[in-house]
């Protein structure tokens, strides 16, 4: 039986602590490194994404369809230090050749039943048949395949420290596997344990429903009881910059609430000046926890995202 749909993380809609956080996990457990790029996986021939439409990028896909087996799973990243938004741009584009590499975690060869613990071997055995020295996959001098393979966790103590050593190599977060977990085709549960992500920083979509002006503060300062200078936030001595101070978003629950950070001066002003494109547009943004009312805190703006990239 072929995969139907990617097997997707368990979330937790609060921040915990990590006492919390690790509560119900049944150890061993298989973790790697959450990586932040492009699903991607080879399906009846086709290169495609977690909403299992073809990949746009035409390059990609060529690259791609000649060298990975059905049932592949893994995520497409942009050599070098890229960041959100660039491989976004990269891997979505039509045209073009990005410098890619295609970090494989999964693969379904036949069964979707088949342990975590045994799909891993599959996909090792698949590699080193295809690439006896057991190294990164050369498609061109442009262009790699690696594996991203798990380590047994046998503890939460081990849990924290794997996750530690994890982030602090760059990485977002850590994806814990139960070891005789099936590949589910849709979203994984925090109680069954088939796929849980450990990110500290959370991310979420939402729709852009409206845009703030940055507003300068020409008040004269003042000096406050301890002597120390502030400025009056009266709305009479504040004037329009002509240029984005926040966006209004909306999150599937309805809620809407802004973010106004993660934006550089000339981002601000694109989105200004653009305003029709960037109305009703889905876009990533990070933050903390949820509210008590639900409504995300210290949100930042991470990029736009391409629909295609979402299930």
């Amino acid at each position: 039986m072929s995969i139907t749909r990617p097997l997707l993380a368990a979330k937790r809609e609060k921040a915990q602590t990590e006492e919390e956080f690790f509560d119900g996990i049944t150890f061993p457990v298989m973790c790697s490194a959450k990586l932040d790029g492009i699903r991607c996986l080879k399906i009846n021939g086709e290169i495609v994404s977690r909403s299992f439409k073809p990949i746009p990028n035409e390059h990609v896909r060529r690259m791609l369809r000649r060298l990975l087996p059905d049932g592949i799973d893994g995520e497409l990243m942009v050599r070098g230090n890229a960041d959100f938004n660039q491989i976004q741009s990269a891997i979505m584009t039509i045209k073009g050749a990005p410098q890619f590499e295609y970090w494989a975690f999964d693969y379904v060869k036949a069964s979707l039943d088949k342990p975590y613990r045994e799909r891993i071997e599959d996909l090792k055995a698949w590699f080193s048949e295809q690439y006896p020295k057991n190294k990164m996959m050369p498609m061109d001098a442009l262009h790699d395949v690696k594996l991203v393979l798990p380590v047994e966790v046998r503890s939460s103590e081990e849990l924290i420290e794997y996750e530690r050593k994890t982030v602090g190599e760059g990485f977002e977060g850590v994806m814990i596997r139960h070891p005789l977990g099936p590949y589910k085709c849709g979203r994984a549960t925090y109680r069954e344990g088939t796929l849980t992500k450990v990110v500290r920083k959370f991310r979420d979509e939402g729709i852009v429903v409206g845009f703030e002006e940055r507003m300068h503060n020409e008040n004269e300062q003042e000096q406050d009881e301890f002597g120390l200078s502030k400025r009056s936030t009266k709305k009479e001595g504040k004037t329009r910059s002509g240029t984005l101070g926040r966006l209004t978003l909306r999150m599937p629950s309805g809620l809407e609430f802004g973010v106004g950070t993660g934006f550089n001066d000339e981002l601000r002003q694109l989105i200004w000046d653009n305003k029709k494109d960037y109305l009703g547009k889905t876009v990533t943004y990070e933050y903390r926890e949820l509210s008590k009312d639900n409504i995300p805190r210290f949100p930042v703006w991470i990029g736009t995202r391409n629909l295609d990239d979402m299930s």
